[in-house]
């Protein structure tokens, strides 16, 4: 049995929020909170309130979730789970366009949009050479917005083994902290230009489809069958599903201040473990304060939705985090993370992280059973 801790954290865990989905199957070590209070600000009338480190053998802190969820009624014969969605689609397609591209050499070789160029460049403030600025063989898709605005439409008319020179402004507020405000100029060699195929019906019938719509449907069906074949993938899409149909209204208090101090936690380990104060931290992440306070939000209203929908599953089924079945998830827990008991789980992570990992894996085991 495979244990996965929900960890939604993009910043430090390369994982994209979307919907109610994670991934992972390990969590790094979180310190246990220092303090049990912590001053909500404006949010609570400046009030101190206390932060529990769990709610019991309960996800949530409220009993009665009437008034903040809406769950799915993942029972009706209506409810189904989501088939491939289109701009999953479209993300493999484009994956596999670019996989095609083919270098361009003569007439042909002036940079457009969309290419994939093969870069070396240095940046400069003045005549400083700003470390960090420049790159070797670096890799870009013309157009992506992966570079500072203007840097890319520089590019465009470029041949292989040109050098351009070009100065761009980077804005106040640039994630840059360093060129923040500044006017860098670039020195930039293109190597190689690479341009990928577009999707079209003669390029589709090259792949041997009639049709771009019969090889969209040739690649749907693709990456259905790869989803069937793993049943991890299908519970994830199961509970995924009954994240997407439910409907959340509002938060508790504490568990949105609890999830708060554990993500707080989490970055001032990955800090300790940087060997870095907070603040050089969040410099080294190109993290402003005004985005970390986004991203604690992000994370704390993701968390706590997520257990208000496993709570309201628990409460209609009549499932409890001590029942048979739960056991038999911690059991399954143990084993994968090598451990002898309960209590050495907790220790390693917390009562909260315990419980959520049990409860979401007891849902999805549920709800394969009642979905498909």
């Amino acid at each position: 049995m495979k244990a996965r801790w929900r960890v939604f954290w993009p910043l430090f865990m390369g994982i994209v929020m979307t919907g109610c989905s994670w991934e992972g199957a390990g969590l790094p070590g979180v310190a246990k909170p220092a303090q049990d209070t912590a001053s909500v600000g404006e949010a609570a009338s400046a009030e101190t309130v206390t932060i529990p480190d769990h709610f019991g053998d309960r996800l949530v802190s409220d009993v009665e979730l009437s008034s903040y969820i809406k769950l799915a009624d993942y029972r009706s014969p209506s409810f189904s789970v989501s088939q491939i969605t289109d701009e999953a689609v479209g993300q493999e397609i484009g994956r596999r366009l670019v996989a095609a591209a083919e270098e361009l050499s003569g007439s042909q070789a002036q940079v457009q949009e969309k290419d994939i160029v093969k870069i070396s460049f240095i940046g400069m403030v003045g005549y400083e050479t700003i470390q960090d600025a420049g790159k070797e063989s670096y890799i870009l898709e013309v157009g992506s917005g992966e570079m500072v605005p203007g840097f890319e439409d520089a590019l465009l008319g470029m041949r292989p083994g040109q050098t351009k020179r070009f100065s761009v402004s980077y804005p106040q507020d640039a994630k840059e902290a360093l060129l923040a405000g500044s006017e860098v100029t670039y020195q930039v060699t293109l190597q190689t230009i690479r341009r990928p195929p577009v999707l079209s019906d003669e390029w589709a019938r090259t792949q041997g489809y009639d049709s771009q719509e019969a090889y969209r449907e040739a690649v749907r069906q693709e990456l259905f069958e790869a989803r069937s074949e793993s049943s991890e993938l299908l519970r994830e899409a199961a509970f995924r599903a009954v994240c997407e149909e439910s409907r959340v209204y509002g938060y508790p208090q504490a568990d949105i201040l609890l999830a708060q101090k554990e993500f707080s936690d989490i970055l001032q380990a990955y800090a300790k473990t940087s060997k870095m104060t907070m603040q050089d931290f969040l410099a080294s992440q190109d993290l402003s304060q005004v985005e970390l306070q986004k991203e604690m939000l992000a994370y704390s209203q993701e968390r706590v939705k997520e257990n208000l929908i496993l709570q309201a599953i628990f409460d209609q089924e009549g499932f409890s985090l001590g029942d048979e079945a739960c056991q038999e998830e911690l059991e399954g827990l143990l084993e994968a993370y090598g451990m002898s008991s309960r209590q050495d789980l907790e220790a390693a992570f917390s009562v909260q992280r315990v419980n959520e990992a049990i409860a979401l894996n007891r849902a999805e085991s549920f709800l394969m059973g009642v979905v498909y």
